[in-house]
């Protein structure tokens, strides 16, 4: 997370909240400025784009390792230290002991850094993608069977409207209905 570009007052804007005891554990995100128009470049700022937008909503929003800010107290009653010697992913992991506790993260979108990124590839992007993904699977095992159900409904649907849309255009279906 070296390569953030954090804003003005970034460790006051995201520890404010906890500080105030408005909050216990809060968070901030990123975003992506592409420095080229490659796809996987402009893919990579649209997933991260997506996750941002998923911070927004609060029963959705997840401790982000690159910006958490939580009360040493909660630290400790959750044993995020044991915790964090026993994996190789700390937001998640810690993401699954708030929820287990029912503790919920508030995003300070203030916080939020940039992050410049050119020249991905689809393997760096892919491997970035599965690696977020696999972090689900093992903490969220439902959540991501029902993020693969959902992916597939998506590019089932596109698949069949590009076809009706051929049909359409070749004149072997109604393009009205």
């Amino acid at each position: 997370d070296s390569g953030h570009m954090l804003p003005p007052f970034w460790l006051r804007r995201l520890v404010e909240p906890v500080a105030s005891g408005n909050a216990r554990v809060t968070t901030s995100y990123h975003h992506v400025l592409p420095g080229d128009h490659g796809v996987a470049t402009q893919g990579r700022a649209l997933s991260v784009l997506f996750l941002h937008f998923m911070q927004l909503v609060p029963f959705l929003c997840q401790p982000w390792g690159g910006s958490t800010a939580i009360l040493r107290s909660v630290f400790d009653e959750l044993g995020v230290r044991d915790t964090w010697n026993r994996t190789v992913v700390d937001d998640v992991s810690l993401a699954s002991l708030l929820d287990k506790a029912r503790i919920r993260v508030t995003a300070v979108p203030a916080a939020d850094s940039t992050t410049p990124l050119a020249g991905e590839t689809a393997a760096t992007w892919s491997a970035w993608l599965t690696r977020q993904l696999m972090y689900l699977k093992l903490f969220y095992p439902a959540t991501w069977v029902l993020g693969g159900l959902a992916g597939l409904f998506v590019v089932s649907s596109l698949v069949m409207l590009m076809g009706c849309a051929v049909l359409a255009l070749a004149g072997a279906a109604d393009r009205t209905t």
